[in-house]
């Protein structure tokens, strides 16, 4: 039990920054008889993989990551396998993986085993992040002792690795947040190498839900001007460490396809960066400065025209709450719907529609946690769902965090969202 103990705190001392994640790995293997640990995250929405596994050979992690991951034929199976739940070889394709290219001419050279136990400790619609376990080659096999040691530290694997996700959420945010502000300031979205959008803050939704060429597609910032797209991609890769070709700060003129605003986007690499740990696959690239070009020449007392949106006349308290509960309900899908973009909607101040759900005695999160938890309750209900896995309602109900799905849902229904599914044969 003591020693259960000293594995359990430094992992949790590695999700807060306070220990480091490569002893927390090779204090993991020792402890459940394994030659190597390894966190193993793939992205197949953009093609890439990342590994973080001090013990294994520096030349093979490489050479998984630029090509051999994509042909692992255990992949499909890892990809659908429920996070927490641990599985073999045998269970994601042993014969398949023995003859296949990856084992017989990258993997049986690697000077590890070919047995693995692997859990998934984030998943979704296109990735999943994995703590991997790998037998060594002279004994490659793993033992029911192991098996059961690695089921022991399973829940603080996957709670140490969301702790972190929402530290780092919150230090990115916190970060982008301080970014000094000119009188030509007109948003700020902080995207990752592949434009896609970790943050952005009220003015920076405030262009999104215009709509007035600059849009999200895919999870992505895209621009319906396509050269001005293509050069701001660029840009962003460069601060990402591709595109040599074009290094360092730039600031990209851009009209959007009604002729306004004129906008320049400024593009900052990331100078700040995150541990060493990528579960989540969030790490920022670029921040993008959006610039009012007329501001930069106006004269000063145009500062007065940033004020506020101007708010809507003739709705009483009643109707506008009705009107934004109802938008609530049709993007409650959308994991990334906030408050200030449904303020910038309604033409309302943040600080205004936080009102009007106090008044109604509840909170936006409140709110919007109990619609998306009673629509995934309703799916698992549905008999004509029961082919759809739980993870996939959980994201269709816009629950970007599964770990989070599942606490919230029993939390508040008194049954996991298994148990509930398993009711829908039984009447009301």
């Amino acid at each position: 039990m003591e020693r259960v103990l000293k594995v359990v705190d430094q992992l949790y001392a590695a999700a807060t920054g306070e220990g480091d994640w490569n002893d927390l790995l090779s204090r993991l293997a020792d402890f459940c008889g394994a030659e190597s640990a390894a966190l193993v995250r793939a992205d197949q929405s953009v093609g890439q993989s990342s590994v973080l596994a001090p013990r294994a050979d520096p030349a093979v992690i490489a050479a998984y990551i630029e090509k051999w991951w994509a042909e692992d034929p255990t992949i499909a199976a890892t990809s659908t396998a429920p996070i927490g739940r641990i599985t073999s070889l045998a269970s994601t394709g042993q014969e398949v993986f023995r003859k296949s290219p990856f084992h017989n001419e990258f993997w049986a050279a690697s000077g590890l085993g070919a047995e693995r136990l692997a859990m998934n400790l984030d998943l979704g619609k296109d990735h999943f992040a994995s703590c991997v376990l790998h037998a060594s080659a002279k004994r490659d096999a793993f033992d029911d002792w192991s098996r059961d040691r690695l089921a022991v530290l399973a829940p603080h694997l996957v709670r140490a690795v969301a702790i972190q996700g929402r530290l780092q959420r919150l230090a990115l945010e916190r970060s982008a947040l301080t970014i000094p502000k000119d009188r030509s300031h007109r948003g700020i979205i902080v995207v990752d190498p592949w434009s896609r959008i970790l943050f952005a803050d009220e003015q920076g939704d405030a262009l999104l839900a215009q709509g007035a060429g600059l849009r999200v597609c895919n999870q992505s910032l895209a621009l319906d001007d396509l050269a001005t797209q293509e050069t701001l991609q660029r840009a962003v890769r460069a601060c990402a460490g591709y595109n040599k070709d074009m290094p360092g700060p730039r600031h990209i003129p851009w009209i959007s396809r009604n002729g306004a605003p004129a906008l320049s986007i400024e593009v900052l690499p990331w100078s700040w960066t995150l541990t060493s740990l990528d579960v989540a696959g969030r790490r920022p690239a670029a921040i993008l400065l959006f610039h009012d070009l007329r501001a930069k020449a106006a004269p000063e007392e145009d500062n007065k025209n940033q004020g506020p949106v101007s708010r809507p006349r003739n709705r009483t308290r009643a109707e506008l709450f009705a009107a934004v509960t109802q938008d609530i309900e049709n993007h409650c899908d959308d994991s990334d719907l906030s408050l200030s973009w449904l303020a910038s909607r309604h033409g309302i101040s943040p600080r205004r529609l936080r009102d009007l759900f106090y008044a109604e005695n509840t909170n936006f999160t409140d709110y919007l946690l109990n619609l998306r938890l009673e629509r995934a309750r309703d799916m698992l209900l549905d008999a004509g769902l029961a082919n759809i896995n739980v993870a996939s309602i959980a994201f269709d109900c816009g629950f970007g965090d599964i770990s989070w799905f599942h606490h919230t849902f029993r939390r508040r229904f008194k049954m996991t969202p298994t148990e509930m599914r398993n009711r829908r044969t039984k009447p009301e």
